[in-house]
């Protein structure tokens, strides 16, 4: 149960790390692209989107992991016994 416990959080953990790096390059490429262009977008509001795509990752990994994988394989149920009735 510990083990099951302690891998679990591991993988919360790891959900948040990505969806952070993911969230912070977004702002970094935003901040470059709004510089580069001369677009005078207030930090607020990139820092505002950032979030969005934090949480956005957040949501989108859940449902990843929700998902069965490739390795999953559901065994098939076939009656092969002679019928009871």
């Amino acid at each position: 149960m510990h083990d099951r416990l302690t891998l679990i959080y591991i993988l919360q953990m790891s959900v948040y790390i990505h969806s952070t790096i993911i969230a912070f390059v977004y702002f970094i490429i935003k901040y470059s692209e709004s510089r580069i262009k001369r677009i005078n977008k207030p930090i607020d509001e990139i820092f505002k989107d950032s979030i969005i795509v934090f949480i956005s990752t957040i949501i989108g990994l859940y449902i990843i992991t929700l998902l069965p994988s490739e390795n999953e394989t559901v065994p098939i149920v076939v009656f092969t016994d002679k019928p009871n009735f």
